[in-house]
């Protein structure tokens, strides 16, 4: 049984113990570990070591080493053969009571440490440090003379691993923890960082930067396959020489690589030496020797059972890569992955979109081109039809008509196709005003008479003749309303009933155009207002027509806001089609009409930028209109928030705020426009509350004018025209 510690020895254990109590950095526990302990046995060289989570064995600080000695012996491999690997992976002490004995145990390692220090003998210890059943690292020591490890030395340096591995312990546990939080904020960066990436180079070039700050790697690429999966390509690439990145940029995923074997097997491979690189590659060993790295970590870039890419790292010396770096680079790679899928499907999606829209182009451009074409014979076809019915009389009265009659039906066919091929390239300008849906059923009614009265169709007609308002296009309207008539009439039996009524309800004006003919069908009714979309007909195809009336009628309804639906009962029992469109309060018709009480000529004194701001679209858009045509720039919001990003960039000089506003009322909005503005813009207050206390609260919030709905335009213009440079 050893003789215990002398009690001034066992003092400063103690002593030590307690200095250990109140760290927790392990770099600081190493500095009084190493420093007390190489006084404490007048040891010539001391080191503290810790296993690292990649397997490693990295020094932490060393005592009494020249400068430059422990370059190569900073960072080991747990499986390298060396005294302190040995104690580590035996989690027992190693003694050595002489160089020669050193010599014989490790010959490999003699030659590196021959010299150290300038020492002839050397009497070492290498000591694991153990808690809770686990290695966390070794002390080592080094002494000169061949007598200077005795029995209490050896007590002395037991007990002082003892002493002082609980505090190393919770200090790797600290450590560990910053650890787990420094790889989850790094992993809420890369969500971040994703989330804007877009495309699959973005992607890869985030994975490839995160990797490398992550691990400490030194080089980096990402491997994806071509459409053909035939070859894995560089992506991206960090660190490589650029004569190597030349030479593996594209090769067969058949080749006999490390990235296509982890590319075909989907398994992560990790190489912990050059050595072991070149044994399972030899036909790429020099190249890869080139680069210079020691090390190599492989992952497969995996969405459900598809392998995506292969993930490519290096470090400059030996690693192990261990459990908590695999992890966490495999968290990435599979954040990375889904992003990749994603890319290549938005990828696929924008191609895919872009063909269609160069199909619709061309098909547009053709029907535009046919159109035209068929228009250019119509034209002299009708003029000889003028001249024959001025020169002939009576004559041919009845041959003339047939003809007329089927000229018009194809000149019918003629603007159904420029209409489309118009409407589907953004060509049609609606020319809109307040309109009486009233005038614009009469009108539709007007077009579609001919028919119903040679199908003899009992047509009835509720609509009134004012208080429908619209904002539209009069004429487009009717056209909607002209082809639904027509084609209520076409697929009717002569003799039946038609019908169109008008209501306003819930802020629309809603058409109902109803008939008694054959129906739609079940299947038919989803696609019925699609372009060439037609029910089925009749062999003699005596309802004509191309299938493009409805499609019409849906694009222009949309135009103006609103929209269109389709009901039926089935086969044989009629049809209704309903258009639905934003209403119009008469006081918004009045502002409009007036305007054009005021001179067309008329024109601002000096265009301003104005911002318009009014919860009720057609109130401001219509006013905006206006002011427009004043020669002022004008921009329109509908809420505070999207006011304010406008403000950012139009600067505007005046601003017209409604003060019922969603989100922030017209008070907060016009402080926040005088705070945040670059400059100072004219506030116009515009509200349905005309109180002197209203007029008091706008002036307090910075209101330059007060005016109560509904406005004369006349003041509004006037008003702007007056504003003077001070004033801005």
């Amino acid at each position: 049984m050893s003789a215990p510690l002398r009690p001034e020895l066992f003092a400063r254990l103690l002593t030590l113990t307690e200095r250990l109590s109140g760290e927790h950095e392990l770099e600081r526990i190493a500095l009084v570990v190493i420093d007390e302990a190489v006084d404490l046995l007048g040891a010539k060289l001391g080191a503290f070591w810790k296993v690292a989570p990649d397997g490693t064995v990295v020094l932490v600080r060393g005592v009494g080493y020249p400068e430059g000695a422990l370059e190569k012996l900073d960072r080991m491999l747990l499986t390298t053969r060396a005294p302190l690997t040995d104690a580590i992976r035996e989690a027992a002490p190693v003694w050595l009571r002489s160089r020669e004995e050193f010599a014989a145990r490790y010959p490999d390692l003699e030659p590196q440490t021959r010299g150290l220090a300038g020492l002839s003998t050397i009497i070492a210890a290498c000591l694991p440090l153990v808690a809770s059943g686990r290695t966390l690292g070794a002390l080592s020591f080094s002494f000169e003379g061949s007598d200077r490890l005795g029995d209490e030395d050896r007590q002395l340096l037991l007990a002082l691993t003892r002493h002082c591995a609980p505090a190393i312990e919770r200090a790797m546990l600290f450590e560990r923890t910053q650890r787990t939080a420094n790889r989850i904020a790094r992993l809420q960066r890369v969500t971040a960082a994703l989330a804007g990436a877009v495309t699959e180079d973005e992607v890869v070039e985030v994975l490839v930067r995160e990797a490398i700050e992550a691990l400490g790697a030194r080089s980096g690429c990402v491997m994806l396959p071509t459409e053909d999966g035939k070859y894995l390509e560089v992506r991206y690439t960090f660190g490589y020489p650029e004569h190597f990145i030349q030479k593996f940029a594209r090769y067969p995923v058949d080749a006999n690589l490390v990235s296509t074997e982890v590319y075909r097997t989907a398994k992560v491979v990790v190489v912990h030496h050059l050595d072991e690189y070149l044994e399972r590659r030899t036909s790429t060993a020099e190249r890869v020797r080139a680069i210079g790295d020691q090390s190599f970590l492989y992952i497969p870039l995996v969405v459900g059972e598809r392998v995506l890419g292969v993930l490519g790292l290096s470090a400059r010396e030996p690693r192990a890569f261990g459990h908590e770096d695999s992890e966490f680079i495999e968290a990435v790679a599979r954040q990375c992955a889904l992003a990749l899928d994603r890319a290549a499907l938005l990828a696929r999606e924008q191609r895919a979109r872009a063909e269609a829209e160069a199909g619709s182009r061309a098909k547009d451009e053709f029907l535009a081109m046919l159109g035209h074409e068929l228009r250019n014979p119509l034209s002299p076809i009708l003029t000889a039809l003028h001249l024959m019915r001025l020169r002939a009389g009576d004559a041919l009265v009845k041959e003339r008509t047939i003809i007329e009659r089927q000229v018009q039906h194809l000149v019918r066919l003629v603007d159904d196709l420029l209409d489309v091929s118009r409407i589907t390239r953004g060509k049609v300008e609606l020319e809109r005003r307040p309109v009486e849906m009233g005038a614009v059923v009469a009108k539709a009614i007007e077009m579609a008479s001919p028919l119903l009265e040679a199908r003899k169709h009992r047509l009835s007609v509720e609509v009134a003749a004012e208080g429908l308002l619209v904002d539209g296009d009069e004429h487009r309207l009717a056209q909607v309303l002209g082809n639904l008539l027509t084609n209520a009439a076409k697929y009717t039996e002569p003799g039946g009933d038609v019908s169109v009524s008008a209501s306003c309800s819930d802020g629309e004006v809603e058409v109902r155009v109803k008939d008694s003919g054959m129906g739609i069908s079940a299947e038919l009714l989803p696609r019925v207002f699609d372009l060439f979309v037609q029910g089925q007909r009749t062999l003699d195809r005596t309802e004509g027509g191309l299938g493009l009336g409805l499609a019409i009628v849906r694009s222009l309804v949309e135009m103006h806001g609103g929209r269109v639906s389709a009901f039926s009962e089935g086969h044989g029992k009629g049809s209704v089609l309903v258009v639905r469109l934003p209403a119009i309060a008469r006081a918004q018709a009045a502002l409009e009409l007036d305007n054009a009480r005021v001179e067309a000529s008329r024109t601002a004194l000096r265009a301003r930028r104005v911002l318009v701001v009014d919860d009720n679209r057609d109130a401001a858009e219509t006013l905006a209109e206006l002011l427009r045509a004043f020669g002022h720039a004008v921009q329109v919001a509908l809420d505070g928030p999207s006011a304010l990003a406008i403000a950012a960039t139009l600067d505007p000089e005046v601003a017209l705020l409604d003060i019922g506003l969603p989100v922030m009322d017209g008070y907060e909005l016009a402080g926040r426009l005088l705070r945040e503005g670059a400059r100072r813009p004219y506030l116009i207050a515009l509200t349905g509350y005309g109180q002197e206390c209203d007029r008091l609260r706008a002036r307090q919030a910075g209101f330059d004018e007060h005016f109560v709905k509904p406005v004369e335009l006349s003041r509004v213009v006037d008003v702007i025209d007056r504003i003077n440079e001070i004033a801005l």
